[in-house]
């Protein structure tokens, strides 16, 4: 073939190859840079833990608002993992006895008192296998960021979308 087309061909398929390779690698950048720093994630929730650990907060009782924005809080964090994790019929129904549970907590307790009992009643969650594996660290992590505000004095993070 002295019209070059065989060598065309064979450029044609390599750079076919090339280019499959690099949407291949594209597609792995995007995964890496999509995927959340967990560590990061972490180091920032023991912080805030930490933080309303130290707080000056005197035990008080929440006000009627504070109840209600944990009551919307929690509300969207249930839904959250509804659809984000596949749970049988128990699960789901475990996880809304977890939210009565704290959601009425809240309206008796003192923050730091409630704070304690969440963090017990999302360790039972998830040490009891009520939810899927990793399910019980994204419910401590959604509400660490939702509702650390209300010990620490920080501003309120924005309203989960639902």
């Amino acid at each position: 073939m002295e019209d070059g087309s065989y060598q065309d061909s064979i450029s044609d398929r390599k750079l076919a190859a090339i280019l499959e390779l690099i949407r291949e690698w594209g597609n792995e950048v995007k995964l890496i840079a999509d995927t959340p720093d967990l560590w990061a994630e972490m180091r920032r929730n023991r912080e805030l833990i930490a933080g309303i650990q130290q707080a000056d907060s005197d035990n008080t009782p929440f006000t009627e608002d504070e109840q209600g924005k944990i009551e919307a809080r929690l509300q969207a964090i249930t839904k959250q993992l509804k659809e984000q994790f596949e749970l049988t019929k128990e699960q789901e129904e475990r996880i809304d006895e977890w939210h009565d549970d704290v959601v009425e907590a809240s309206t008796r307790m003192g923050r730091k008192d409630w704070f304690i009992y969440l963090l017990g009643t999302v360790t039972a969650v998830a040490i009891a296998a009520t939810v899927p594996a990793g399910a019980g660290e994204h419910i401590l992590a959604m509400v660490i960021h939702a509702l650390g505000y209300l010990f620490t004095g920080g501003a309120e993070p924005p309203q989960i979308l639902t």
